[in-house]
């Protein structure tokens, strides 16, 4: 199965049923095949991250990447709040 199969996959279980560390390492693998740096935070999400692919399956606007911000952390693949995050990532934030 391609990633993407994969992830719409993950997301097709609905939000009671999917793994969030598994969708999260399912779309870091993603981007690792594109040779994008993977997500540790919802700081890292760039407009290069918003891809086209992506928003179809994730369901946000293509190219928006704080529509993908709010849909990730709305999934709760990511928390809003800073203090959720270990020191490292709050350090690069």
């Amino acid at each position: 199965m391609k990633l993407l199969e994969e992830i719409a996959y993950e997301f097709g279980k609905g939000e009671t049923n999917w793994n969030s560390e598994v969708l999260l390492e399912l779309i870091n693998n993603y981007y690792l095949s594109k040779s994008i740096s993977p997500i540790r935070h919802l700081d890292d999400i760039t407009k290069e991250k918003a891809t086209i692919s992506l928003a179809g399956v994730i369901g946000f606007n293509r190219g928006n990447p704080n529509h993908m911000k709010t849909n990730l952390a709305e999934y709760g693949l990511f928390s809003l709040k800073l203090a959720d995050y270990s020191e490292e990532i709050q350090s690069m934030v």
